[in-house]
């Protein structure tokens, strides 16, 4: 992911709309590659990861209008891409020192959105108000959520991700949000909350039994059945 990410976005900003389909079917073959080395509970969470985040890219880009893609699509890589993302921030929570203390962990993290975040208000003309409206949220999953790691691990991913796509210019966040006119930044700062929005809503749909009985194969560590007779 860290050659992918940047290869693949510096490849859809600096050529014609060829290289976004090349991108696309090479994110979608890396996610079926993923998607065969995982357990059955991660198969789970990353069809309903790809099929919320494509719900909320539609909702959000193509309706609202609250950020835009470069030919002002929905480029084929995203829903595929969600995945990776959210696989990523998975492994990054699963490192030792990550999960070894929230105090440490949550405390580097709250240090580094909250410094964008005064960034972001007081520096540029143009205040990310949005970015400050998102923080409250941001901090309560670093600091009281269950799965605060993963939410940390989140942050790392897709923080370089929206750094990364807008520095290239694959996507663009409006100046103000469409229908209200807050100011916001491109990215806003602490964006971030909202994959943990969406990380949430993925894990509370893959605990539901109608979910887990989705055949995708079993859990690690989960006994194979023994044969009948």
């Amino acid at each position: 992911m860290a050659v992918w990410i940047p290869s693949a976005l510096y490849a859809d900003a600096h050529f014609d709309r060829w290289a976004q389909t090349v991108v696309s079917v090479v994110t979608w073959l890396l996610l079926a590659a993923v998607f065969v080395a995982v357990d059955g509970y991660e198969r789970r969470q990353l069809v309903v990861v790809v099929v919320v985040a494509t719900t909320f890219e539609i909702t959000f880009s193509i309706i609202w209008g609250l950020y835009v893609y470069r030919f002002h699509n929905l480029p084929m890589y995203v829903p595929p891409g969600h995945g990776l993302i959210y696989l990523l921030a998975l492994r990054i929570s699963q490192i030792g020192p990550v999960r070894a203390s929230r105090r440490v962990t949550s405390g580097i993290v709250t240090v580094a959105v909250g410094s964008w975040v005064a960034y972001a208000v007081f520096v540029p003309d143009h205040p990310d108000i949005v970015g400050l409206c998102l923080l409250p949220a941001l901090l309560y999953c670093l600091w009281r959520a269950r799965r605060w790691h993963v939410y940390a691990g989140a942050f790392v991913a897709t923080t370089i991700l929206e750094l990364v796509g807008t520095g290239f210019g694959n996507w663009r966040w409006a100046d103000t949000v469409p229908g209200l006119g807050i100011p916001q930044g491109n990215p806003p700062s602490a964006i971030a909350a909202g994959y943990c929005l969406l990380d949430a809503i993925v894990l509370f749909l893959a605990s539901r039994v109608w979910v887990s009985r989705i055949p995708l194969g079993r859990t690690a560590g989960e006994p194979v059945p023994e044969a009948a007779g």
